[in-house]
């Protein structure tokens, strides 16, 4: 089993100006990764709906056919 994946060095460099000038450089990170991780909350959940309307229509046949 893999570890799990961690925020890569080029993410922080990427927002490295605003890590350094904040206001506690100790917070900051811990920041940018609380907002990583409300990113991935709000994905899972639109992905969550998506998959239960795709089960609802699991055994439903072609919807492009024409029912009698």
């Amino acid at each position: 089993m893999s570890s799990p994946p961690t925020p890569h060095l080029a993410e922080f460099s990427r927002h490295g100006v605003a890590l350094r000038d904040a206001p506690d450089a100790a917070e900051a990170p811990s920041a940018l990764l609380e907002e990583k991780i409300q990113l991935i909350d709000t994905r899972m959940a639109v992905l969550a709906t998506l998959r239960a309307g795709l089960g609802v229509r699991v055994g439903t046949g072609c919807p492009l056919q024409a029912t009698d």
